[in-house]
């Protein structure tokens, strides 16, 4: 669902500790997720929001369902447009799974 509203995640990036020894770095681990766990257990609210608004409203919905019909087309005939190609230059190869 939440690729077909355009919601991608905001948690982004990487963090790293040096440590001394196996003792620290097992320290830091358990700190680390400690503040990590409640994170994920707890997912910002503001997706479900946005998709509450779009689904509880028949406007909103229709053109929603609409915006995925055309990228859904678009997707499929960059598919078969790949397919086409890719005989054009002489595979023989069974690339039905793409377009299927």
């Amino acid at each position: 669902m939440a690729k077909n509203f355009g919601l991608y995640g905001e948690r982004a990036g990487c963090v790293s500790f040096l440590t001394e020894s196996d003792k620290e770095a097992a320290i830091i681990s358990s700190i680390i997720k400690q503040i990590a766990r409640p994170m994920y257990s707890n997912p910002p609210i503001h997706g479900a929001r946005v998709v509450d608004i779009i689904l509880s409203d028949a406007e909103l919905t229709a053109s929603w369902h609409n915006s995925l019909k055309k990228m859904s087309s678009r997707m499929n005939a960059m598919r078969e447009g790949l397919v086409q190609k890719l005989a054009a230059e002489g595979s023989t190869h069974d690339w039905s799974h793409v377009t299927s």
